[in-house]
């Protein structure tokens, strides 16, 4: 992080008692939020790293398993902000490297199980298609990644090694991090896409469906009032949420018991970061 300009990155942290959403332990919690410079055919990128530990003596066992909850409309701007309904993220190109979608049930919630998206082609993005290529309702799955997508970075450590350790200069430091992304977002009308890469195993994305524009704010960037309740708020099909985290609920899953289960033990570190990579593409 020394190598980064002041003004490029903040750093924030949280501690969550013990017993905090009914979970044990103290768990202390630093999020970094960088901007990387760009580089030719980019416009820059944005990285955000989690990171926590289990404060206390104690030997302490606790679920982790955290996530940036952002969504995107490349063409949002293209109409000033005023008209956001009519900006469906419908015409997006995206790409997803997955072979499989976890199981839901009637609460979306995961039931351990996957499908493969070979048998469910509404769900496979392994080429880039458009969202709003076939009929469905909306988008409301989470994407377990082909293994060579994932980016090779622990996601944890022991904290007695994090002295011979450096988690953040290939992620920080480089302008071009390498390798395919597990992502792509693109809009070709706005010119705009978006890689990203991460440590994480998959990555939920939600299609807003479920908006309703009579409840909730729309945010006055957005062209709304930013008051709830005013019937201006997000239409459905408006953002693309990508969030990148671990299967969820897997250290219920017996078969996660030696493997990745997300739980995190005192004397260990989380470590997840997600890297969006900015470009801008030709117009047509």
């Amino acid at each position: 992080m020394r190598s980064l300009p002041g003004d490029s990155y903040a750093l924030f942290s949280l501690v969550s008692p013990h017993g905090d959403q009914g979970y044990p332990g103290e768990l202390l919690t630093e999020v970094l939020v960088s901007l990387v410079p760009s580089s030719a055919g980019k416009l820059g990128s944005v990285v955000i790293v989690y990171r926590c530990r289990l404060n206390g003596r104690e030997k302490v066992v606790t679920s982790v398993n955290l996530t940036q909850h952002w969504g995107f409309n490349l063409e949002a701007s293209l109409s000033g902000g005023k008209q956001l309904e009519a900006a469906s993220v419908k015409e997006h190109e995206l790409m997803i490297g997955a072979d499989y979608i976890a199981n839901l049930d009637g609460y979306y919630l995961p039931t351990g199980e996957y499908t493969p998206v070979s048998i469910r082609p509404s769900h496979d993005f392994w080429e880039p298609s458009l969202i709003g290529k076939f009929p469905t309702s909306g988008y409301n799955d989470y994407f377990l990644f082909d293994d060579s997508l994932v980016y090779p970075s622990p996601r944890r450590a022991g904290l007695s090694d994090l002295q011979s350790l450096n988690l953040l200069d290939d992620i920080l430091n480089h302008d071009d991090i390498g390798g395919p992304p597990s992502v792509r977002l693109e809009s070709k009308k706005a010119g705009i896409a978006l890689q990203f890469f991460s440590n994480q195993r998959g990555v939920m994305f939600y299609s807003n469906f479920l908006a309703e524009p009579n409840n909730g704010a729309r945010k006055n960037i957005h062209g709304g009032s930013g008051v709830t309740g005013e019937g201006d708020s997000y239409s459905p099909w408006t953002a693309a949420f990508l969030e990148f985290h671990e299967p969820l609920a897997a250290f219920l899953r017996p078969e996660n018991r030696d493997g990745e289960d997300t739980l995190l033990a005192s004397g260990e570190l989380y470590n997840n970061f997600v890297r969006l990579e900015i470009e801008q593409i030709a117009r047509p």
